[in-house]
């Protein structure tokens, strides 16, 4: 698929499908591979958490151009991906996360 394509799906909203691209699991792997598999939110605060999460600095849908830049994503886990994305969680779960956990 080329870059355009991609762009398209993007602002049509077919991100699912961006996700199942080719060239999203070649960019995802380079970036597990540059990070060493790991949370790089995580790494600056001392711990080690694998990545779970290949997460996009600038969104995706706000700025499609940079969809596959390699400079745009970070590796992330699971809690670090939710603490970038709390918008995502069930509204339910806002209320159990405690300031002194951040």
């Amino acid at each position: 698929m080329t870059t355009a394509e991609l762009k398209k799906l993007i602002r049509e909203g077919n991100i699912i499908k961006f996700y199942k691209s080719k060239e999203w699991q070649q960019l995802k792997a380079r970036a597990k591979k540059r990070d060493k598999n790991q949370c790089v939110m995580c790494k600056e605060q001392g711990h080690y958490s694998p990545c779970e999460a290949v997460h996009h600095i600038k969104h995706v849908k706000q700025v499609p151009e940079l969809a596959l830049a390699l400079d745009n994503v970070i590796c992330l886990c699971k809690e670090c991906h939710n603490k970038v994305h709390p918008e995502k969680l069930p509204s339910n779960q806002h209320q159990i996360l405690f300031p002194e956990w951040f």
